[in-house]
């Protein structure tokens, strides 16, 4: 479990810049919140579930696509169970073959049995031990130019070169949020990691990752609080740790970002144990 949501891709095979896995969320769990640099391409291949894409819920069922922009904080749940197919490619291999990706916005959502093929056929590119580099090369390249030139939109706004400036401030400012979650923090504190002035950076700072800067810290929160209450620590001293004096308050934003309160969660792990079940 991670106490950060930042997720740093690290590519092994130069001639493969991609992350690809399954990812299976059980019935009634969520996975952790995280943001990354590069847009993620999911495919679901069994059951249903909701994509959590900033502030942003969306239904997701077997046979869809689904796309999370650049910075964007996201995560999946589900009430039946979902396994889906993951795709990270970095944006050296989308600059490389004369896609600025960045100066784009992909549609979260995309329903095309065509665009589900091209993945199917990523899918079976990377099981094959004949030529598999330049197949999956090749399949991955084919997937995101359907998607570019069906859907997506030039974005609206500051100039590329403005756009990464503002990042790279914002970024300075999630940095020590990370570092500093577990202390009484203030929008002014956080603001002025950043360089900007507070009200431009709150609306810079949910253009850029789907949510506010009070969402963010309270997602960075609960997810170490998660963490503790599921290694035995005692709710209320989990709330201290993670910067929550109220412990009315804390189970009230624990609920709403994790689906249970800390005693249902608790109960829930319990029962996880008792039928074997580890996530």
């Amino acid at each position: 479990m991670k106490e950060s949501v930042y997720e740093v891709h690290n590519f092994k095979n130069e001639k493969l810049p991609f992350i690809f896995h399954s990812d299976t969320v059980l019935k009634n769990k969520r996975l952790y919140y995280n943001w990354h640099k590069n847009a993620e391409i999911l495919f679901v291949t069994k059951g249903e579930g909701k994509g959590l894409l900033g502030e942003e819920e969306i239904y997701i069922k077997e046979g869809d696509i689904c796309i999370v922009n650049s910075n964007i904080v996201h995560s999946v749940s589900s009430s039946l169970g979902i396994t889906y197919e993951c795709l990270i490619p970095d944006i050296s291999f989308c600059r490389e073959n004369g896609i600025n990706i960045e100066n784009l916005q992909l549609d979260n959502l995309i329903r095309d049995e065509k665009c589900a093929e091209l993945y199917r056929q990523l899918i079976s590119e990377y099981k094959s031990e004949k030529f598999m580099i330049a197949g999956v090369r090749s399949a991955v390249l084919n997937l995101i130019l359907y998607i570019v030139r069906n859907y997506s939109q030039e974005k609206k706004g500051p100039d590329l070169k403005t756009r990464r400036k503002t990042e790279k401030n914002i970024s300075f400012a999630i940095d020590f949020m990370n570092r500093n979650f577990r202390e009484k923090l203030t929008v002014e504190e956080i603001a002025k990691q950043s360089g900007m002035s507070k009200y431009y950076f709150l609306r810079e700072f949910k253009k850029v990752t789907g949510i506010t800067v009070i969402t963010f810290l309270n997602i960075l929160r609960c997810n170490h609080a998660e963490r503790l209450i599921s290694k035995g620590e005692a709710v209320w001293l989990a709330a201290r740790k993670c910067g929550y004096e109220n412990n009315s308050y804390f189970s009230k934003v624990f609920k709403k970002y994790t689906g249970k309160t800390p005693t249902e969660y608790i109960k829930s792990k319990e029962k996880d144990r008792n039928n074997g079940i580890w996530q």
